[in-house]
């Protein structure tokens, strides 16, 4: 039957435009999907578990870290699903999108069909403070998968502590590796850690990575974080957090614009419509969120309603961007840039032996491990997910130095991209700034990636 179905996707999908041949042109590879508009029929189809539906329609989720009040300091973007649906997961049952099934999504080769693609890249993390537990829980996650070891054994995993820069920083030893934070905004970025290396492990399982450990979840700190990455000789930088964009946020541009040109992808945000550092940067790739739904053997995105997306009030049009050229439009740094999977309701599975989630106005508590979330288990969305997945594309596509911030994607042929035309995180205007619609859009970016061709 499943057979059948295929076949029959299949001729659909040719008789509406026929089928794309390679990545290397940012066209669409014959073995993962055929696309029409928004929709792709899925050639390999995603795992049984891959998507759980909220039991009785309802999805309950909680942020990993809550927005500070103060705005010199930054928020991890991520956010895990706590519905009954997923608290009832059986323990030796793993739900929400596999590596397998992002390389579907995305339409780059499997973690099996990759040989050494990746291989001599770096990826490195921003994350405040340290988790003692990450290396042991990427471990479990990349054995459960068949991914290869990555540990600081075999030289694929580092840790290096950045130095206190700002005065907010948690007291104690500059050179050493800080302590996880405790306030009550930075206390989910043990698990944020988890999400930033699974994700990459889980597009680029041949790359190095690096967890960069900044001193607080100040901005002055994160971005010594990124210098200390820099000066590791990271190809490329992950920053899965931000601030609500204020004008003191120049003094870190030359930071994320570094004179090495490593190039820093950065989370949009989880709050819906909004601005926030450093995704507002225009040195920076910024990454909106989508929501993924699967009907038998299609597969549509969306804009997902938590993604951020704006015109940013400090930071000036780089001339590269091509936002729609239409009355109002915004004259400075136009946010997101490119987008992926963010969506909690359609998720990644994520291995945290720490996480218990306790519902509490929107927001969970650490007690230790959670039986109910399957040992460990959890699914994850926000931003925080969406820019790992590109990261570690452009990492997988060996080309991380080309340009600087997003200008590559932008001068990439409209087929490295599917357009994303449905969905909304919010009202404003121009309404392109908060609705997806055809052509570029504040919450989806250019669109998705369709193969590495467009990086």
């Amino acid at each position: 039957m499943r057979q059948l179905l295929l076949l029959s996707s299949l001729i659909i999908a040719l008789a509406a435009g026929g089928c794309a041949a390679s990545t290397g042109t940012g066209t669409l590879p014959r073995q993962y999907a055929l696309t029409k508009s928004a929709q792709r029929f899925l050639r390999v189809p995603l795992g049984p578990n891959s998507i759980v539906p909220p039991a009785g329609g309802t999805s309950a989720q909680a942020k990993l870290c809550s927005q500070p009040a103060d705005r010199t300091r930054a928020a991890c973007f991520a956010t895990v699903r706590t519905d009954s649906a997923v608290s009832s997961i059986v323990s030796d049952l793993v739900s929400g999108l596999t590596p397998s099934d992002l390389s579907t999504l995305y339409a780059y080769p499997s973690p099996e069909a990759q040989g050494n693609a990746g291989s001599g890249q770096t990826v490195a993390i921003i994350v405040a403070g340290d988790y003692a537990a990450a290396e042991s829980d990427l471990g479990v996650y990349r054995s459960h998968f068949g991914l290869p070891m990555c540990s600081s054994n075999n030289g694929c995993l580092r840790k290096i502590g950045a130095a206190a820069v700002s005065a907010a920083s948690q007291t104690g030893s500059t050179t050493s590796i800080s302590a996880h934070p405790t306030t009550a905004s930075a206390i989910g970025w043990a698990a944020e850690t988890d999400a930033d290396t699974e994700i990459i492990s889980a597009v680029c399982p041949n790359c190095q990575i690096i967890i960069a450990e900044a001193a607080s979840d100040s901005l002055a700190d994160l971005g010594g974080a990124v210098t200390a990455a820099v000066n590791a000789n990271a190809s490329i930088i992950n920053a899965s957090f931000g601030a609500l964009e204020t004008s003191a946020d120049t003094r870190f541009s030359s930071i994320y614009g570094n004179s090495r040109h490593i190039k820093v992808v950065a989370a949009a945000g989880d709050w819906g419509f909004g601005v926030y550092y450093p995704a507002s940067d225009s040195n920076v790739v910024a990454v909106g969120g989508t929501s993924v739904s699967v009907s038998g053997s299609t597969v549509s995105e969306t804009a997902w309603s938590g993604t951020g997306s704006g015109c940013s009030a400090n930071f000036g049009n780089p001339g590269w961007e091509h936002p729609p050229q239409i009355s109002g439009e915004c004259q400075t740094r136009n946010v997101a840039d490119i987008s992926a999977d963010a969506d909690p309701l359609s998720g990644v599975a994520i291995y945290d032996s720490s996480l218990t989630v306790t519902s509490n106005f929107g927001h969970f508590t650490y007690f230790g491990p959670n039986p109910n979330i399957s040992g460990g288990w959890a699914i994850f969305g926000g931003t925080s997910i969406s820019a790992p997945i590109i990261t570690g594309m452009y990492a997988l596509s060996g080309d991380t130095a080309k340009n600087q911030g997003a200008q590559s994607l932008y001068a990439s042929p409209s087929s490295a991209f599917l357009q994303i035309t449905s969905g909304s995180n919010g009202e404003c205007s121009p309404k392109y700034l908060c609705t997806a619609m055809p052509g570029y859009n504040g919450p989806t970016g250019l669109g998705i990636p369709q193969g590495l061709g467009g990086f």
